[in-house]
């Protein structure tokens, strides 16, 4: 040991002293700065599979991720030219009378591991600047330093052992560079894109959060870069297991060697630490991969009778360091309708013990593969087993670590999960607690100790305080049937609307850009113009609150409105967002859209989608009518009229649209995909072309204003009472226009 340690100093003294070594370092940190040049940055989006981008993303990860990549081929060619240094000069047989050629041979790799270490520190010290600036006020030195170096060091170090390993295989300049860029080029694959175990030196870093800390995001990097690293030592000393032996291949070595227990410990130990690390990851579930389509919505089952009780309780507490949870459940039974009970909970979270009155009950968790929505939501379905039917207290204690569903992961990456961190929790119902459906209760409390600095809702609805515990904590009552909790640091503006409030939250990181660019401003500015256009919305009084929330990125984001509750990923308030040239100067309709949700389906008109018509239609006429008043006409038409043409104009083009019936010979997935094109341009292009000529057939805005007013006062509160909304008849008849009327293609 002390001898490879000197051989390792000497190494090292060695690389430092050629000039090849400081030209490497100098390309490799060059290279991320190439991560910044918009159009390797996009390419890299593609390559990453990002659905959004946040400022940190851009601006730390993008960078940081093709300086690994980049170094980690630079590093792993040098280290296999200088491995095969001694058998081209032909003096492997005089160096091995100095030290055993393993010795010098793991020395050297040390060495180079040490030089990559050197380099990632420099990087990481030489872009702290510039990254301070681009990242602005969002920039946080410690994510900063555990961003850079996941993404950078263990690309360069799994590499150097890959590269090492090659090299004692083949031993073969060419073969091992060949081998190098093959590996490396095949992680690009479709096969590999999603793949955390086959992406090897570039890593599968999916989107992170500016304001909340991403640490679920950091958990699984490391774990995934750890389990790489350990497979990546036990390939290597796999490889040493092909050291020559005299007048001996490799073959014939390797089975020499392969006698030798010593050598095969640490091939067998890290193989097998590698594998129940594998096993044992929390983050995404093993269930199988289920083809689904984000336009098909959930549809509505019947609610089977299970059983009733008097009381339903559960208690849960969060570590927000690990990101697990932990919960108790109580139920008091008085009746039962079946000896099975039957719940949904999240993969991640496991039951650990059932009792009744006392006695332990029998359960078993499975994948239920009939349920393809289920399975995309990381959820499985458990039974307990209750013979006779028995009632009393039924007490469930579960815990541990939301996953994501292995489908969606590779669908859409590290994103549509459940979030447990120490600035922002959010669960839905089969993560916080084993969900049963069907068991009716008299009385429900379903309390949740969350941190004091966090504000909390239920599906937008603020949770009862409790009371403050001795941990720290702050003990609320969520109260729901279907609770989904949204616990986040945030910061609150209350914006004056008729006799209630708009409540703001957002992080407290953005209150800067919240001021710069007006945002309150803009939001008075929406509601005002559609109470103006369209009607005041119908659902609100006094003592209700209009409440946008907004939701970090890292978590899918995203948006939506249900019940007044305005949902806003963070992106959509980003520097970058709101002043993204592709959208115009004027940033602030960005998340409009989302806010006009509140008229067209929600608290105002519920609208009844079929085919060309649909709410977000309405909505995005709405927004481009807005846009229209603040901006300007030409603005207008430049960033939305003409986009609309664009993509109703591409839509024509495809031969799938054109000729649907070769449609049907198509896999699923593309079938899936087409569909989905297909159905998001009727919903954001052509049915607003649509709506502006009817604007054009009518006569103008006041006239399109006086068909809208009276469709709106038409449409009713109908996502819970039941009644159909309102139909693209219902704007015929109100409006006097054929579907002949509003026939676009013709202009096309």
């Amino acid at each position: 040991m002390m001898q490879t340690i000197r051989l390792t100093g000497v190494e090292v003294r060695r690389l430092l002293m050629n000039k090849k070594t400081y030209l490497i370092i100098a390309l490799n940190i060059a290279l991320i700065a190439l991560g910044f040049v918009p159009f390797l940055r996009n390419l890299l989006g593609d390559v990453l599979s990002l659905s959004a981008e946040s400022v940190t993303t851009r601006n730390i990860i993008y960078p940081f991720c093709l300086g690994g990549f980049g170094g980690a081929i630079l590093w792993g060619i040098s280290l296999i030219l200088d491995a095969d240094r001694f058998k081209s000069n032909g003096t492997s047989h005089m160096v091995n009378a100095y030290a055993a050629g393993k010795k010098i041979k793991v020395a050297t790799l040390f060495a180079y591991m040490m030089c990559a270490v050197l380099t990632t520190i420099l990087s990481v010290l030489i872009y702290l600047p510039i990254c301070r600036a681009r990242v602005e006020y969002y920039f946080g030195l410690d994510r900063y330093l555990i961003y850079t170096f996941i993404a950078m060091l263990p690309s360069i170090l799994i590499t150097l052992l890959v590269c090492d390993g090659l090299y004692l295989i083949s031993q073969n300049v060419s073969v091992s560079v060949i081998l190098l860029l093959i590996l490396s080029g095949a992680q690009f694959s479709s096969i590999a894109c999603m793949n955390i175990f086959l992406r090897w030196n570039m890593p599968q870093f999916m989107n992170v959060s500016d304001s909340y800390g991403s640490y679920g995001n950091i958990r699984f990097q490391i774990y995934s870069r750890v389990i790489l690293l350990v497979m990546a030592v036990g390939f290597y000393a796999l490889a040493a297991m092909f050291a020559r032996r005299y007048q001996f291949g490799a073959f014939r070595s390797f089975l020499k060697n392969i006698r030798e227990i010593k050598g095969l410990i640490p091939v067998v130990l890290a193989f097998a630490i590698g594998i129940v690390l594998i096993v044992k990851e929390p983050f995404i579930d093993h269930s199988p991969v289920m083809a689904f389509s984000d336009s098909v919505g959930y549809s509505e089952t019947e609610v089977e009778y299970q059983g009733d009780s008097s009381s339903y309780e559960g208690d849960v507490h969060f570590n927000t360091v690990l990101g697990t949870l932990k919960g108790k459940l109580k139920i008091k039974l008085t009746d039962v309708a079946s000896d099975k009970l039957n719940f949904q909970i999240n993969s991640g979270i496991k039951i650990k013990s059932v009792t009744l009155n006392g006695k332990k009950l029998n359960f078993d968790v499975k994948y239920d593969t009939d349920d393809p929505d289920s399975l995309n939501l990381a959820q499985m379905l458990g039974v307990i087993h209750n013979p006779g039917k028995k009632t009393g207290e039924l007490i469930i204690e579960y815990g541990g670590y939301p996953t994501i569903s292995n489908s969606s992961f590779q669908k859409g990456g590290y994103e549509l999960y459940d979030s447990i961190e120490p600035d922002y929790i959010s669960v839905n119902s089969a993560t916080l607690m084993p969900f049963f459906m069907g068991i009716g209760s008299d009385s429900q409390h379903i309390y949740v100790n969350l941190p004091v600095n966090h504000s909390a809702t239920n599906n937008g609805l603020p949770l009862k305080r409790v009371k403050e515990n001795e941990d720290g904590t702050v003990r609320y009552d969520i109260g729901s049937d279907y609770p989904m909790l949204l616990s986040a640091k945030n910061h609150m503006d209350e914006i004056p609307y008729h006799d209630s409030d708009i409540l703001f939250e957002y992080s407290e990181k953005h209150a800067e850009l919240v001021e710069k660019n007006g945002i309150n401003q803009a939001i008075t500015d929406v509601v005002d113009y559609c109470d103006k256009h369209l009607g005041v919305l119908k659902f609100i009084n006094e003592e209700d609150k209009i409440r946008i929330q907004m939701l970090s990125s890292d978590n899918g984001g995203g948006g939506g409105v249900v019940n007044g509750n305005v949902m806003l990923s963070e992106d959509m308030m980003s520097p970058d967002t709101l002043s993204d040239s592709k959208k115009g100067t004027n940033k602030n309709e960005t998340f409009m859209h989302e806010l006009i949700h509140l008229y067209w389906g929600d608290l105002g008109c519920y609208v009844d989608d079929d085919k060309l018509w649909s709410a977000e239609g309405l909505d995005v006429y709405t927004t481009y009518r807005l846009v229209k008043e603040k901006y300007g006409e030409l603005y207008a038409k430049q960033y939305y009229v003409d986009k609309w043409k664009e993509d109703v104009k591409f839509q024509n083009n495809n031969f799938y649209f054109r000729h649907p019936k070769y449609l049907s010979k198509l896999p699923d997935s593309y079938k899936t995909s087409i569909k989905d094109s297909v159905d998001g341009i009727n919903k954001y292009s052509r049915m607003p072309l649509m709506l502006l000529k009817a604007e054009e057939k009518l006569g103008g805005e006041k006239a399109m204003d006086e068909v809208l007013k009276k469709l709106y006062d038409k449409g009713s509160y109908n996502m819970f009472d039941g009644t159909s909304g309102v139909t693209f008849q219902d704007f015929l008849d109100i409006s006097g226009l054929t579907e002949e009327d509003l026939n676009i293609d013709e202009d096309f």
